[in-house]
């Protein structure tokens, strides 16, 4: 329900809602994250699909093309948690890795660049990952021990004691032996 224009209440158009539509194709979901004008789906099998405004590759389809009925997320098996950033994605996988795609000008997907993914990479210097999170143009990562985070930190957001932007994840200062829920971290 709701906005519509980039077609990411997934009901194959682009028409505004004021009461609630079925998601088309999507069955066995057990999670849903949305982004500004995106929204991510993940799925009982593992696998996720996305749906709406794709102009930073935020579907990580493999393209820039807006979809207005969900797609498969593409390099991304074996996922146990979704988030959504304003226009990125990011992936937790069983292993305890994590993946991201989309916009990345803010070094927000965690890859040591600042360049957009259409589809998921690595997110670098994480590993024992237990819950992901996206907010504008950073990210957030709880490890076993401890939250590390990248990407915009004009304000900062990313709790490293600085204002400098990131590319990969550096660690939250006083944060030890930390454990909550993923939803503590948006």
């Amino acid at each position: 329900v709701g906005a519509n224009d980039y077609g990411m209440l997934g009901d194959g158009t682009t028409t505004n809602r004021s009461t609630a539509v079925v998601v088309s194709g999507i069955t066995g979901c057990t999670a849903i994250s949305t982004g500004f004008h995106h929204s991510l789906f993940l799925l009982s099998d593992d696998t996720v699909k996305s749906v709406g405004n794709n102009g930073n590759s935020q579907l990580g389809d493999g393209t820039t093309t807006n979809r207005s009925t969900p797609v498969e997320v593409s390099s991304v098996s074996g996922c146990t948690a979704i988030a959504a950033g304003t226009n990125h994605s990011l992936f937790l996988l069983s292993d305890g890795t994590a993946k991201s795609v989309g916009a990345n000008w803010e070094g927000q997907l965690g890859d040591g660049t600042t360049t957009n993914k259409t589809t998921a990479v690595a997110v670098s210097s994480v590993s024992g990952c237990t819950a992901v999170a996206g907010s504008g143009s950073s990210s957030a990562f709880m490890l076993s021990a401890s939250v590390k985070s990248v990407g915009d930190n004009g304000s900062g957001q990313l709790g490293d004691g600085t204002t400098t932007s990131r590319l990969t994840a550096v660690a939250v200062s006083g944060i030890a032996g930390y454990t909550t829920n993923a939803s503590d971290l948006a």
